[in-house]
């Protein structure tokens, strides 16, 4: 009976046998039958493959001989090679099984379903991983060396075929054929031991062959794999594909192999690192005609590259060479050289369009002949413009020496070379600026009254086509005028305090300024004058007076006469807008506006002399903003001193109050509105920097603050605060005051609340703002604030929401942003204390991460779910509607990050940021610093006052409830003695405190306004600090805290392209904005 030595020699790859016998052990014989006959048996069988399908295999046996005589398998795969398929090896190795274990095998037997096992395909993808991975963590380091030789098949149907085969041997010794390749491939996955004779035998893993043994195995892999599916098996010799022909000629780059064919014994064929040394010939063929030749070489192709066998060496193409002459190569004879002919009648086309090709590549010889008279003549392009029965018309025309065509319509050119590339860009730009064709005409064209398309072609059209050749154009169209440069006088005087405008040209008259305007407004290049020419206004004088106009709010109606009259403050504006080097633009100023332009350029020149009891005070950069202030307040402007919090704009403005009072400029009052908290801090100042100014504290009940205005008292200032005046303002309207200053300005950054419209009230010659953040978030808020200074400047709000705070917020308008930084910049100084103090120490700002303790983390996370579950649930409607809510929320969370105690009594456990801020302090105090401890929460302070109390450490603290007097007094005792520790609430004592004696700021908890952070921190980074100024921020990490950070980060970039400043509204926080807040 047949054995399993006699299975594995039916088929084909051992590959087969060894996925027969899985599928046998894998119990996927599902049934077996013996159908018996005189001198034969059949084994037949019901198969279950690896993917569940079922094949039926039968196997014919000798019942002589035992020997196997036939066999079939309805698979697929049966009828795509010789030998057993996989399923006949698993019936017949069950068959063997059944006969060894009852004897001889009769009768039927329906055999048990296999159990679940993995099927073999995912076994051997298992068996391929694991291979790999043990071939990557090996190294190609021995001595096993691989041998190739090359042969080469030459037939009439196939062409040139090329093979390898391999001998394989230790480096110095004997070299053994290798008699199957897919047999050597598999001993490798399996790293099994085989040996090759006497002197050859190991094991076939990797690191036993050479590197470059291994490329070779690869290959070996890479053609095996292919022939798996059909269990082909490669034998003795594997064919070269494309791909492996690139591998093989990299591998042996500049090294050489045996070679052999069926037309010539075995020789040495080396492999060049260098271009193929080809040259083809191009000689003359008779008296007229011309052939070229092409030397013998056999052209050989990879996937990607080209090679070239010539004689014994085979040669890489570059790309350049392989594009261009591989249709020569093709035509190629590897055994003779090859001639082609080329008639006298074609040889301008190949001069034209192949002869510089090879010429460029060097591979071309010539021997010197004279071909100048087949060079191609050169493409002369024409375009003739004309305008017929409402359409503009084109028609773009090539030439070559004598002949002309439309380039619509180009002939045949079968012996002649035409430029194409040029004729296409011709057409190319030809459709470009007329984008319709006459197909029956052979014409481009557009409509007459498509003046867009009409002024591109004055303007940019013609001008490309001159470029690119000749223009002939009719009357009709040279008789359309493109004034490009419309000279332009604009005149500007001042009369009666008004600026009176005028506008002249000889380009256009009065009339025309109405569509010229709307042209504008509308982003037209071009207006059309109505005797059909075409003014630009493209980066003109007519643009640049257009765009005034524009941002003067002027409309072309407002011009009686060709004026328009503006009100005074405008002429800053007007100057920087009027200084074009376009030199179509001509201005005419008067003497008057002179004066108010060169007032205003030269602050620092103007002669206001500093009062003598302040002159030793005042610092440089103070000096030029007392000198600024005045020469505002001399044209009758306002303005806003934004200086950096701590520069000294109080004092600045004392030192203007004092100079009109001592100059004798007026004789009215000055009032000074500021927030509740400083209105102490105001009298305070005055009484030290000019105590010779009389002040009239409006302060105390509605009767005594009554009696105070009506008193009309001498003083020189009158104080009082936001809150006081909108009650009072009823009260001030008999009163006239010199000068109204707000301090703190962004108090009225919403033009909406009764205290912006109260302020705005006051009767006041001249106004100014003080404030070290004029944005805080919102354009709105600068035009509110400029609303008080000068009314009208920027227009009603909504005109400003709509012609800047939408194209500048939402668009990124930068036209928009220049024009309102041109309208309010001379109004506006602001320095920073980098730039004006170099000797002020450093402030350094760091960050504190803190981790919460376990409890104090799960009374977060749990109040945060809470909230994101209550969010998702919600339309974005509702959400804006509950806002309030949501805030209120959000506060609890910020609160549990300071200390769950804050929100639960029963708390006891400890919270991380009152530790952190307890080690900062005892550091700080070892170091001999003062700190202050700012915190939104007053609610913080029993608890941290505590921590100081158990420690011995004494402390001031200052919140809301914190009277004015008592302010004062707190903060000149923590400057003059030994309490290290002052713990102040962000709102209360965020502004107008003067703490230089402390270098060490720490902010428990993170706000949402930024510039809040900032002002606080420069209580003790200001003029009169000594040290450096260290601030400390503490974050609960992987909470809200570390998200406001990032906000406060995203939203700076509005304020920072008007002027300076940071915030974050939350009001406009979106759903998607709450949800990345609340994640952790």
């Amino acid at each position: 009976m047949f054995t399993e030595q006699d299975i594995r020699k039916e088929v084909n790859k051992e590959i087969t046998f060894e996925k027969g016998r899985q599928l046998f052990k894998n119990g996927n014989v599902l049934d077996m039958d013996i159908e018996e006959y005189v001198n034969e048996f059949y084994i037949n069988g019901l198969v279950q493959g690896s993917y569940g399908n079922e094949y039926n295999a039968w196997i014919l046996v000798s019942r002589e001989t035992g020997e196997i005589k036939d066999y079939d398998c309805d698979c697929p795969a049966f009828s795509t090679y010789t030998g057993m398929c996989k399923h006949c090896v698993s019936l017949a190795l069950e068959y063997l099984k059944s006969r060894n274990e009852a004897g001889a095998f009769n009768g039927n037997v329906l055999l048990n379903r296999r159990e679940a096992n993995t099927d073999m395909e995912l076994l051997n993808i298992v068996e391929f991983f694991a291979l790999r991975k043990r071939m990557k963590e090996q190294t190609a380091c021995g001595n096993i060396e691989i041998i190739p030789e090359l042969h080469k098949i030459s037939s009439y149907y196939r062409g040139n075929a090329y093979s390898l085969s391999f001998k394989i041997g230790p480096v110095d010794g004997r070299k053994y054929v290798l008699k199957n390749i897919s047999d050597f491939v598999e001993r490798i996955r399996k790293e099994e031991m085989y040996s090759y004779g006497k002197q050859l035998a190991f094991v076939h893993s990797k690191n036993v062959f050479t590197e470059k043994a291994w490329k070779y195995v690869e290959m070996m892999e890479i053609v095996d794999s292919r022939l798996d599916y059909s269990y082909q098996s490669i034998g003795k010799e594997m064919s070269l594909s494309p791909p492996l022909w690139e591998n093989f000629c990299e591998i042996n780059r500049g090294e050489s192999v045996e070679f052999t064919s069926n037309s010539s014994r075995a020789r040495i064929l080396h492999f060049a690192d260098t271009e193929p040394p080809v040259k083809l010939y191009l000689r003359r063929k008779g008296s007229k005609d011309f052939q070229i030749k092409i030397p013998p070489l056999e052209l050989i192709s990879g996937i990607d590259k080209l090679y070239i066998k010539i004689k014994n060496t085979i040669y890489p193409c570059s790309e350049d060479l392989s594009n261009t002459a591989y249709v020569f190569f093709e035509l190629a004879n590897s055994g003779t050289e090859t001639a082609y002919y080329i008639a006298e009648k074609d040889m301008p086309a190949f001069c034209g369009a192949v002869l510089p090709e090879l010429e460029r590549l060097h591979i071309l010889d010539s021997e010197g002949l004279n071909l100048e008279k087949f060079q191609p003549k050169e493409a002369e392009i024409a375009y003739y413009l004309d305008e017929e029965n409402g359409f503009v018309t084109l028609k773009t025309m090539g030439t070559y020496g004598e002949a002309t065509y439309n380039l619509l319509n180009p002939p045949s050119f079968a012996n002649e070379y035409h430029d194409r590339t040029k004729e296409l860009h011709a057409l190319n730009l030809s459709r470009s600026y007329f984008p319709n064709e006459d197909a029956s005409e052979k014409f481009l064209y557009f409509p007459s009254d498509d003046h867009d398309r009409m002024y591109h072609l004055l303007s940019t059209g013609i001008g490309q086509f001159e470029e690119e050749g000749i223009v002939y154009a009719t009357d009709k169209i040279t008789g359309r005028k493109l004034i490009h440069t419309p000279k332009t006088q604009v005149g500007v005087m001042l009369k009666s305090g008004l600026l009176e405008l005028s506008v002249q040209s000889d380009s256009f008259s009065s009339d025309d300024l109405t569509g010229i305007l709307e042209s504008y407004k509308k982003k037209k290049k071009y207006y059309r004058l109505k005797n059909g020419s075409y003014l630009k206004m493209e980066k003109n004088a007519l643009s640049t007076v257009a765009e005034l106009l524009d941002g003067l709010g002027v409309t072309a109606k407002d011009f009686e006469n060709g004026n328009v009259e503006v009100p005074q403050f405008r002429a800053c504006y007007v100057d920087q807008m009027l200084r074009s080097k376009d030199s179509g633009l001509h201005v005419e100023r008067d003497t008057d506006y002179k004066a108010i332009i060169r007032d205003m350029k030269n602050v620092e020149d103007s002669d206001y002399p500093v009062p003598q009891s302040l002159s030793e005070t005042l610092r440089g950069y103070q000096k030029l903003g007392f000198r600024w202030l005045n020469t505002l307040a001399k044209f009758g402007f306002g303005g806003i001193l934004a200086d950096d919090m701590g520069l000294g704009k109080t004092l600045q403005m004392i030192a203007y109050l004092l100079y009109r009072k001592q100059a004798g400029i007026t004789k009215s009052p000055c009032l000074i509105i500021c927030p509740a908290s400083l209105v102490y801090n105001w009298e305070h100042e005055l009484n030290r920097f000019a105590p010779e100014l009389k002040a009239n504290m409006i302060v105390g009940n509605a009767q005594q603050r009554e009696e105070q205005i009506k008193s009309k008292t001498d003083a020189d200032i009158w104080i009082t605060s936001y809150d006081m005046l909108k009650r009072d303002i009823l009260l001030y309207r008999e009163c006239q005051f010199d000068t109204a200053v707000i301090d703190e300005a962004q108090n009225i950054k919403n033009h909406g609340t009764q205290a912006a419209k109260a302020v705005k009230r006051i009767p006041a010659n001249i106004r100014f703002a003080l404030t070290g953040t004029p944005i805080e978030n919102r354009l709105s808020e600068l035009w509110s604030i400029f609303d008080f200074l000068m009314p009208g400047i920027l227009g009603t709000y909504e005109k400003f929401r709509k012609g800047y705070e939408i194209p500048i917020v939402h668009d990124q308008n930068e036209q928009m942003t220049e024009r309102l930084k041109k309208m309010i910049s001379p109004f506006i100084l602001r320095r920073v204390k980098e730039d004006v103090l170099k000797e002020l120490p450093d402030k350094i700002e760091q960050i504190v991460y803190t981790q919460m303790e376990p409890e104090q983390r799960k009374i977060y996370e749990a109040h945060a779910l809470q909230l994101m579950e209550q969010l998702k649930k919600q339309s974005k409607e509702e959400i804006q509607k509950g806002k309030l809510q949501i805030l209120a929320e959000l506060t609890k969370l910020r609160q549990i990050c300071c200390s769950p105690e804050m929100l639960y009594e029963n708390y006891k456990e400890t919270a991380c940021k009152l530790d952190a801020c307890m080690e900062l302090v005892n550091q700080a105090i070892e170091g001999n610093h003062k700190i202050l401890i700012f915190s939104q929460f007053t609610s913080i302070f029993p608890l941290l006052g505590e921590y100081l109390k158990q420690q011995k450490i004494t402390y001031y603290e200052l919140t809301g409830q914190t009277s004015k007097e008592e302010r004062i007094r707190l903060v000149e005792q923590f400057n003059s003695n030994d309490v290290p520790v002052f713990l102040i609430s962000l709102k209360a004592g965020g502004t107008g405190l003067n703490l230089t004696s402390a270098s060490i700021v720490v902010h428990f908890d993170p706000w949402w306004n930024l510039a809040a952070q900032n002002q606080a921190t420069d209580r003790a980074h200001r003029i009169g600090q000594e040290k450096q100024v260290i601030v400390f921020k503490l974050i609960a990490q992987n909470t809200i805290e570390e998200k406001i950070i990032e906000l406060q980060e995203q939203k700076q970039k509005l304020a920072n392209q008007i002027l300076t400043g940071e915030d974050i509204s939350v009001s406009s926080l979106t759903k998607s904005d709450f949800m990345k807040i609340l994640e952790f």
